[in-house]
C-alpha cells in the first residue's frame, strides 16, 4: 500500500503496539481522574523526558474572556460583516492571473529571507546601539526570542475525543521537544473525554474545557451534549485564547523525534512572522510524513493536479504537489503560483526561555526552515498541524477577488456553521470553492508534526 513503519497507525500495518504505545493504551483502563492521575505519575516516574520543570505542572489558569463575544450566541451574519475589529487585510495574491489588488504573496517574505519587522519592534536594533559592540548578530537572536516568548504571542489549542493514548504520545513529544515552553497559553478542549484525557492535559500543563462548559452554545449547536465537531471548535476554541498565534494540534499530531531543539523554535518563530506579515495560516506538518496514508509522495504523478481547473475542486490543487519539485511528477507549475520564504536559523545558538535546560541531542538543523507560501486558489482545506492568526481566523471577513464579502464572513464562522458535521468544514471548503477567496498560506517545507494515531 506504500505505507512506511515508521511514524504510522500501528493497527493500520497491523503491528503491536511499541512498550511505550502499549503503557499509553493502559489509560483508557482508569474509571477516574483520581486513578488516572495516578497512572500518569506511574508513567512520568518512568520516563526521564516526562519530567517536567518548577512551576510546569498543573492546569493554566483561566486565561481566556468567557465574557467576550466569543461566548455569546452565534452572531448573525450581517452583524458579522459589519463588526470585523480587525483590520481587513488584503487577499494577497502572487502577483498572477489572479491578481486583486492584493500586492503579492511575494511580500510576505520578498522572495528571500523574512523580515521580522512587525515581530521585533525595533527592539534588536536598540539592544545593539545601546551595546555599541561586534555581537549585534547575537543581540538580535536573544531579543526575538525575548520579545516572542515575554508577549505571550503563542498559545496551543489541543484536541481530544477519547483517545488517551495518542494524547499521551503527542503530549509527551511536544514537552520533551521544548514546545510547550514556548507557548504562554496552553488550552485542551476535550471532546466527550475520559479520565485520562483530562489528567494528561493537566499533569502538562493544559487548561482543561469540555464543550458543556461553554457558555452560549445552543444545544442543538453541539454535534452531542458534550462533543463539538472539528468546525465548532475551531471557532469555539479561539475564542478561548488571548495569544495572536495558535497552534491546531489534533491528539494525534506528534513533534517529530529527530527534529533539533533549535530547528522546532526555527519552524515556530518563522511561521509566526509569517501570520505577522499577512499569510492567515502556516502548514506545519513533517514532510517526513510522505508515503503515509493520504499524504502522497511525488511518484507516478500522484500529486500532479489540474492547472486549468476553474473551482477548487476542479483543479484538484493539494498544496502536497508543491513538495514536488520534478515537473515530470507534477507538471511544470505555472509562474507566480508559488513564493519561496526562508526563515531564520539559530543552529547552535542558545535555547530559548525555559526550555534551555533540554539538551539538543537530536540531528542539528544544518539549514534554515523554508516555506512555500501560495493561495487558497491552490489548496484544499486541511487543519492538520497548523499555526493560525487567531484574530484573523475569528474576525477578518474574507472578499472575493472582485472585493466582494463572503457570504460566510470569516474561516472560524465559517467552521462554526458545520456544527454538526465533522467533515464539513473540509469537504465544504470545496463545495464553497474557497479558493476564490485566495487566502494567502504558507508550507514548511520541513515540518514539525508526524501523524501518530495510537488509540485505533
Amino acid at each position: 500500500l506504500g505505507f512506511t513503519a515508521e511514524g504510522t497507525v500501528w493497527a493500520t500495518l497491523k503491528r503491536g503496539p511499541t512498550v511505550d504505545e502499549a503503557a499509553f493504551l493502559g489509560l483508557r483502563s482508569a474509571r477516574s481522574e483520581a486513578e488516572a492521575r495516578a497512572m500518569v505519575a506511574h508513567l512520568a516516574s518512568k520516563r526521564p523526558e516526562w519530567r517536567l520543570e518548577e512551576g510546569d505542572s498543573g492546569e493554566q489558569a483561566a486565561l481566556g474572556e468567557k465574557n467576550s463575544s466569543h461566548w455569546q450566541p452565534l452572531r448573525t451574519l450581517s452583524n458579522t460583516l459589519g463588526a470585523a475589529a480587525i483590520r481587513v487585510r488584503p487577499n494577497l495574491t502572487l502577483g498572477s492571473q489572479h491578481q486583486s489588488g492584493g500586492g503579492g504573496l511575494g511580500g510576505l517574505c520578498r522572495g528571500g529571507p523574512l523580515q521580522p519587522v512587525d515581530l521585533l519592534g525595533g527592539a534588536a536594533a536598540r539592544v545593539r546601539n545601546r551595546q555599541g559592540k561586534a555581537n549585534g548578530e547575537e543581540a538580535d537572536e536573544e531579543v526575538r526570542w525575548q520579545q516572542f516568548l515575554g508577549t505571550g504571542r503563542l498559545g496551543i489549542l489541543a484536541l481530544s475525543f477519547k483517545t488517551p493514548a495518542s494524547l499521551a504520545s503527542s503530549m509527551a513529544s511536544w514537552h520533551a521537544s521544548g514546545l510547550l515552553a514556548l507557548a504562554a497559553e496552553k488550552v485542551a478542549l476535550l471532546n466527550e473525554p475520559l479520565p485520562a484525557e483530562k489528567a494528561l492535559a493537566r499533569y502538562f500543563g493544559f487548561r482543561v474545557v469540555e464543550p458543556r462548559e461553554l457558555s452560549g452554545i445552543a444545544p442543538e449547536r453541539r454535534s452531542g451534549p458534550n462533543r463539538l465537531t472539528i468546525g465548532a471548535a475551531f471557532w469555539h476554541g479561539l475564542g478561548l485564547l488571548k495569544a495572536d498565534f495558535v497552534l491546531f494540534l489534533e491528539k494525534d499530531f506528534a513533534v517529530d523525534a529527530s527534529l533539533a531543539v533549535s530547528a522546532l523554535q526555527d519552524e515556530v518563530l518563522s511561521a509566526a512572522w509569517l501570520l505577522d506579515q499577512g499569510a492567515s495560516l502556516v502548514r506545519l506538518r513533517s514532510r517526513r510524513d510522505m508515503g503515509c496514508s493520504g499524504f502522497r509522495t511525488c511518484k507516478g504523478q500522484a500529486n500532479r493536479p489540474e492547472w486549468g481547473g476553474q473551482t477548487t475542486r476542479a483543479r484538484r490543487r493539494n498544496w502536497l504537489s508543491f513538495y514536488c519539485d520534478a515537473p515530470s511528477d507534477t507538471g511544470k507549475v505555472p509562474s507566480g503560483l508559488v513564493a519561496n520564504c526562508v526563515g531564520p536559523s539559530r543552529q547552535a545558538a542558545q535555547l530559548a526561555a525555559r526550555s534551555a535546560a533540554i539538551a539538543d541531542e537530536r540531528t542539528a538543523a544544518s539549514e534554515p526552515p523554508r516555506f512555500k507560501c501560495f493561495t487558497s486558489w491552490d489548496s484544499n482545506w486541511s487543519l492538520n498541524a497548523v499555526m493560525v492568526h487567531r484574530r484573523a481566523a475569528l474576525e477578518q471577513v474574507l472578499q472575493t477577488k472582485q472585493g466582494q464579502n463572503w457570504t460566510h464572513g470569516t474561516l472560524a464562522l465559517y467552521g462554526e456553521s458545520k456544527f454538526n458535521d465533522q467533515a464539513g468544514f473540509e469537504r465544504g471548503m470545496l463545495e464553497d470553492d474557497w479558493g476564490k477567496l485566495q487566502v494567502p498560506l504558507c508550507l514548511s517545507m520541513r515540518g514539525v508534526f508526524r501523524h501518530h494515531e495510537v488509540d485505533n
